[in-house]
């Protein structure tokens, strides 16, 4: 029998928990009813993870492969995405995933900034507003302005 991990195990109840407090928050739980985080205090305790940060010699091999230094794009890759989401991921500093989600009107460039800062943005589905979150980085900061404007139009 396999075993879950711990990890697995704390983003399970960090799910449960957020439907709970969802159904709490808008009136599934009876008024009178005494209301106390049943999940709150149920996390296990994870391990340290072992895998080190990419060094320059990681970052020389994943970057040398076929899909950077021959512009040779996989299916897999989902097209430009596959060039991007890795490239912005190194220069800007976030993981991949929250690249993903942004489209190219997310993208924004503070005219007011004295150094190399660009915005991202996303509407929350709420409406609620939007998030911005500014990421400084002078490599890939141009290329994906120039995608913005070249696609802006087209895509926003």
């Amino acid at each position: 029998m396999t075993k879950v991990s711990a990890g697995t195990v704390n983003k399970q109840l960090g799910a449960v928990q957020a439907i709970a407090g969802w159904g709490y928050h808008n009136g599934l739980v009876p008024e009178d009813a005494t209301w106390a985080d049943p999940f709150s205090e149920m996390r296990l305790e994870e391990d340290q993870s072992e895998r080190a940060p990419f060094d320059a010699k990681d970052l020389q091999t994943i970057f040398d492969a076929p899909l950077f230094s021959e512009r040779k794009i996989p299916v897999a890759a989902q097209g430009d995405a596959g060039v991007w989401l890795p490239l912005l991921a190194l220069f800007g500093g976030s993981r991949q995933a929250e690249f993903a989600g942004l489209r190219v009107a997310d993208i924004r460039e503070d005219e007011n900034a004295h150094y190399p800062l660009m915005w991202f943005t996303r509407d929350r589905k709420a409406g609620v507003g939007s998030r911005q979150r500014p990421l400084s980085f002078r490599s890939a900061r141009r290329p994906a302005l120039n995608l913005r404007s070249r696609q802006g139009a087209v895509h926003g």
